[in-house]
């Protein structure tokens, strides 16, 4: 079977999405003019899949509700049958700040001869309506057939499964073609497992290379010539319909800032012995994160350290007149002393005043039981005692942010905790709060209650089931691809990196806020430390905890172990 590559039609673009001299077009006008399914007016296109979609405005319903006799005859009048029709507000995967009300047209129907006019008409009539209403309001008009439009997720690949040697051999054709033709401005490639469903048997093996949002480019020329690149190896193995895709998708430190715009969030506050997973921050700064795991640190002739780890981008913004320096060095390092240590909140100053907020109210006596009161009345206390008190710790070690041990990106600090007695625990998630789906049917052999604790350290093997606990997706589960995705960081430098993919498709499995987060498999051995998110699919880039010890071991001369 050839290389899959799906059709790109331009016809319909706008001159700021498409240029017809060079054929240059911006990524989100290439997948979005890919899928003949989907009709967005002339000179407008689609939002490209994956998308976010959240409430749309009142206004917005209150023209659909308006001009709905108008756009149904507008569809008897093009022959188009209508099954169904409903507002979204769609913004792209990476950012809502871009978001517009959608008006939905869901046909069933296959001939699309008739959409672009269509949409086009009825877009019209909304902005009539629109001028009528004297507001800056963005609405637009889409027709698409539900079953047959583009939307697959990414899904792991297996080890030793006729696909994985295959992807393994065209992620590195596509990377050297793309070096080849100087197209050095994608952030990820990556491979996957693309369809709609996880255990879907016509699931695509395919390589998926992600490029900045707006980025304008040749994409349909350089689709081509990567197909013409991979055309011998899928002569070698016919077998296969091996799938390039070229989406719009971010590489970025997984913390609240730099994504969407971040809403802080209440995490639950334990004054006395929390959990792993916690909110936490540089004193000083919007960055926020997550505490991963709580350790004893040791370095040979002292006494040992309680401590949690987490990210070096987590907590560096708290010194910004020595972040580049940090930065370039890591923080005490090599035997280098920390002079003015980073200080670091609970939950993170980002998140202090909507957990104030929350605890309040649940220490409000009219709405809440005396033992529900009395607790949320300490939590409140002993939050701000802490933040007088100078914290819940410093910033000991950190690794930098521009070394590579293995090929992979260093991004780890140790986080010595102030005061003893606050001494958490790294529970595993009882499976009573797993779903069904979360547990793939009741397949994963995973039992934990309360109680359970992460009590070892494992690998994080190609095709592991594992549980991230986080500061903003709080618990989710996903599955370690077999193959490292090829990161392009925005410093230019480039690394390997271990992915675990979400166990659904649309489900993120880490995202803003979530650097840190600890990733542990079904045994209860800790595996991992979430260090970033491709916003393509919302899948984890983590650290094995091997590379991890052995880096902290080799630049603080200490050691770690778990509580």
């Amino acid at each position: 079977m050839g290389v899959i590559k799906r059709k790109f039609e331009s016809t319909s673009a706008s001159r700021d999405d498409y240029d017809p001299a060079t054929g240059a077009c911006s990524i989100e006008c290439f997948v979005s003019f890919q899928d003949k399914y989907r009709f967005a007016p002339l000179g407008r296109m689609t939002t490209p899949w994956p998308y976010t979609t959240t409430r749309v405005s009142p206004m917005a319903r209150d023209i659909k509700r308006k001009i709905t006799s108008e756009y149904e005859a507008i569809l008897r009048k093009y022959d188009i049958t209508m099954v169904d029709s409903y507002m979204q507000r769609m913004s792209p995967k990476h950012t809502t700040a871009e978001g517009r009300d959608v008006l939905i047209i869901v046909s069933d129907d296959l001939d699309t001869t008739r959409w672009l006019a269509a949409a086009t008409e009825i877009q019209a009539a909304i902005d009539r309506r629109v001028g009528m209403a004297n507001t800056d309001l963005k609405m637009r008009v889409e027709i698409r057939n539900f079953e047959a439009m583009y939307r697959d997720y990414s899904f792991a690949v297996k080890a030793d499964s006729p696909e994985c040697q295959v992807l393994a051999k065209a992620q590195s054709i596509v990377h050297a073609e793309l070096a080849r033709l100087n197209a050095t401005q994608w952030t990820t490639i990556g491979c996957a497992m693309r369809g709609r469903e996880r255990e879907d048997s016509d699931n695509k093996p395919t390589v998926v290379v992600c490029f900045p949002p707006g980025l304008k480019y040749l994409y349909d020329y350089l689709a081509g010539e990567v197909e013409i690149a991979l055309e011998p190896l899928d002569t070698a193995n016919s077998g296969l319909a091996l799938q390039v895709e070229f989406m719009p998708g971010l590489l970025i430190p997984s913390i609240s800032a730099g994504m969407r715009p971040a809403t802080p969030v209440f995490a639950g506050y334990d004054y006395k012995h929390p959990d792993c997973g916690f909110s936490i921050g540089p004193r000083g700064a919007r960055d926020a994160g997550t505490a991963g795991i709580w350790v004893w640190f040791r370095k040979p002739g002292q006494p040992r350290q309680l401590a949690m780890l987490t990210c070096h981008h987590v907590v560096v913004s708290g010194d910004p007149g020595r972040r580049a320096v940090h930065d370039t060095y890591g923080i005490g390092l090599q035997g280098r002393t920390v002079p003015n240590p980073i200080v670091v909140d609970y939950p993170a100053p980002f998140d202090e005043a909507y957990t104030e907020e929350v605890l309040s109210n649940q220490a409000n006596p009219a709405f809440n039981t005396p033992e529900q009161v009395a607790k949320n009345t300490e939590s409140l206390a002993g939050m701000k005692k802490m933040k007088q008190d100078g914290g819940f710790g410093r910033v000991i070690h950190a690794s930098g942010y521009h070394r590579r041990v293995q090929g992979r990106r260093m991004d780890w600090a140790i986080i010595a905790v102030r005061n003893p007695s606050f001494r958490g625990t790294n529970d595993a998630v009882p499976r009573t709060e797993l779903t069904f789906e979360m547990l793939w049917n009741n397949r994963v052999n995973y039992q934990a209650q309360a109680g359970t604790f992460i009590s070892g350290i494992g690998p994080g093997n190609e095709g592991t089931w594992v549980v991230k606990k986080g500061r903003t997706t709080r618990v989710t589960v996903g599955e370690i691809t077999a193959l490292k995705t090829i990161c392009h960081w925005q410093d230019n430098s480039q690394s390997y990196e271990d992915v675990a993919e979400s166990y659904k498709g649309g489900d993120p499995f880490a995202t803003g806020g979530d650097s840190g987060s600890i990733v542990y498999n079904m045994e209860k051995q800790w595996v991992g430390m979430i260090i970033g998110e491709k916003t393509i699919s919302c899948a984890g880039i983590f650290t094995p905890v091997d590379a991890l010890l052995a880096d902290i071991r080799e630049q603080t001369g200490g050691s770690i172990e778990l509580l």
